[in-house]
């Protein structure tokens, strides 16, 4: 399972964005200053799917962490979290630290002993289990011709052709966090709440939040997960 959140804490992931500067700012920052939630892993920041250094950032950091030689081996992926997530933080999350008190939790206790995983091959099972192997009968091999399906190149080509010079930054003047007219998000307190007590953000990134090309998180919400879709399936060339 993979959330698009990033931990904002000294480890690569996390460097290697801040240092191509791929995660969302906070509006009006001059510095750098990265827009900051919470997710599982408690601070997080989360990357800015318009942002130009974003493909190559998101792309490496799966060639990293899903490598079949030194990473984790898989077959398919739960992509998670997508619009984007935001909790516990209410609006406006001015302090994610205090909210991130009790994140990340504290994983379970692993189960002793340790039991088989029913329908999984015995390669997959837990260190110290028996498995007769009828389990494998299940697993499919994937031939090297669906491993390898050349439609990358193609559908870049596509976009690619799409593109124009223009940019199209919405209407000027709007109130971002207090629309006039009430967009309803179920995570808002009352329904009344989603225009005059900035409801419309709460539990997600606030809808203030400019992206790197001037677009506007008001603009672009139910875009972001649509937006990272691609960007692992078809960079990844995970077919």
């Amino acid at each position: 399972m993979v959330d698009p959140a990033v931990a904002y804490q000294n480890y690569g992931p996390y460097n290697r964005g801040a240092a191509d500067h791929v995660f969302l700012a906070k509006p009006g920052s001059t510095n750098g200053s990265f827009w900051l939630g919470v997710v599982w892993p408690g601070v997080t920041v989360f990357p800015d799917w318009f942002n130009t250094d974003v493909q190559n950032y998101w792309s490496n950091e799966f060639e990293l962490f899903f490598s079949p030689s030194d990473g984790v081996n898989i077959d398919g992926l739960w992509i998670d979290m997508n619009e984007p997530s935001n909790f516990p933080c209410n609006f406006p999350c001015d302090d994610p630290w205090a909210s991130a008190v009790g994140y990340p939790p504290t994983p379970p206790a692993v189960r002793e002993p340790p039991r088989e995983l029913p329908g999984w091959p015995c390669d997959f099972q837990p260190p110290g289990t028996s498995c007769s192997g009828t389990e494998a009968k299940f697993k499919r091999e994937i031939s090297p011709v669906e491993r390898n399906v050349p439609i990358y190149d193609a559908i870049n080509e596509r976009i690619e052709g799409r593109q124009t010079s223009g940019q199209e930054l919405g209407l000027p003047g709007r109130n971002l966090l207090y629309p006039k007219f009430a967009i309803h998000n179920a995570e808002a307190y009352l329904p009344s709440w989603n225009a005059a007590e900035g409801g419309l953000s709460n539990h997600t990134v606030n809808t203030n939040v400019i992206h790197q090309n001037g677009l506007t998180m008001y603009d672009t919400h139910n875009l972001y997960g649509t937006s990272k879709h691609p960007l692992f399936l078809f960079n990844m060339k995970i077919c």
